[in-house]
């Protein structure tokens, strides 16, 4: 239906989204509206001609941007399968030993990672396959001394480009590289806001420290900063969100990100640390006060999309994939199985089978590695001495 029908996005006089077409049905027409009418309220962390809300989406008025809106409209009138995110695993390595870690398993794999062809090659067929967002992670990604050179090489309108990383590897030199290479920002990894527990929790000495330097590091070269942490009801109730709230503040960070303690990895048998209802409604309440505030930084977190009481659903399998760093196509990177392997298999195949298994040809209203129906029929079944991630049964 969509393709090759022209509409444009422009801002306003008062910098909010307008979207111009004299083509598209008045159908995708006001869906486009409405949805740029909620982007509208979001926190603007670029600049008044080129906004920025969040980087988790490409910027809206580039060409990554009307790609993800385009696409945006193909999964709702269509119900086209077209991946938005890729979360690539960019090395089994890491210099932490984090009690949370989901890619534990990952990372304790014979398998060896890929090499830097066959990342690039993953990179172009994630982008070709879709993606508008790819989300290097690790292990660690900054250990990889390729990094720069598989960036320059997929370097692309298409698509923006951010990592997560631990920091410690991040200096203003490497911040800058990694800019001209094509990296939009970086979220750091803090597990708290505390530098003694920080550096604990991460079995990192003088972790944090780094952590601080990395943020200043990265703003300085034009990236993107941002902070990513996990929540408990533990860490709910003790006041992390504000105090991480207040932490990006201080550093100026441009987001906040709170993923929910998922059982998988380091944390497999920790499914006590799944949010109660009760804390969640909480934490709401809390994202909900950060957000009406003009003075505060972007925030987001898990439970407010990907929960019973959430206004999204699971992006496992649905919008999203996972490449591990030895080529392992998962629907999540906290999902311990996988439909096959890249580069035996292109991108574009195992997506096609990852959806069209039973369990993810339909959304899930909520995190499936979080719903006890999806483990018991697929994680609780796993034998204890396999070798993760598993393979997706039918």
């Amino acid at each position: 239906m969509f393709e090759g029908i022209p509409f444009s996005i422009s801002l306003d006089q008062a910098g909010r989204f307008l979207v111009k077409s004299h083509q598209l049905p008045e159908a995708p027409l006001l869906y486009l509206e409405d949805y740029l009418q909620a982007v509208n309220r979001y926190k603007n962390a670029g600049s008044a001609s080129d906004p920025l809300f969040s980087l988790y989406q490409p910027p809206l008025l580039s060409h990554a941007g009307h790609r993800a809106l385009h696409h945006r409209l193909k999964r709702r009138f269509e119900r086209a399968r077209i991946p938005a995110s890729a979360t690539i695993g960019m090395s089994r390595h890491c210099q932490c030993h984090c009690l949370h870690c989901s890619a534990s398993y990952h990372m304790a794999s014979a398998r060896e990672d890929l090499t830097t062809d066959q990342m690039v090659q993953a990179f172009r067929e994630s982008v070709d396959a879709g993606v508008t967002t790819l989300i290097l992670v690790g292990g660690e990604p900054l250990i990889r001394r390729d990094l720069e050179k598989i960036l320059e090489k997929t370097r692309t309108d298409r698509a923006s480009v951010i990592a997560f990383s631990n920091g410690e590897l991040l200096t203003e030199k490497r911040a800058s590289s990694l800019r001209a290479a094509g990296l939009l920002g970086i979220f750091i990894s803090l597990d708290s806001p505390e530098e003694k527990e920080h550096n604990e929790l991460r079995g990192r000495p003088g972790l944090f420290e780094k952590a601080m330097r990395a943020i200043a590091a990265g703003r300085s070269a034009g990236l993107m900063m941002g902070i990513s942490s996990y929540l408990t009801d533990e860490r709910v109730q003790a006041g992390y969100v504000e105090k991480f709230m207040d932490l990006a503040a201080e550093t100026k960070a441009m987001e906040v990100t709170f993923f929910d303690a998922i059982a998988t990895g380091r944390l497999k048998d920790g499914r006590h640390t799944f949010l109660s209802d009760s804390v969640r409604l909480d934490l709401h309440e809390r994202v909900r006060r950060f957000q009406r505030d003009p003075l505060s930084p972007a925030i987001s977190a898990q439970s407010t999309l990907t929960s019973r009481r959430g206004s999204a659903f699971c992006f496992a399998g649905n919008t999203q994939f996972y490449l591990s760093s030895n080529g392992a196509f998962c629907p999540c990177d906290f999902t311990p199985l996988h439909a096959g392997y890249f580069p035996e298999f292109s991108i574009a195949a195992l997506w096609k089978k990852l959806v069209s298994h039973p369990c993810y040809r339909k959304r899930s209203r909520v995190c499936r590695m979080q719903d006890p129906g999806f483990r018991r029929a697929f994680i609780d079944t796993i034998p204890h001495d396999a070798v993760l991630p598993y393979p997706l049964s039918p």
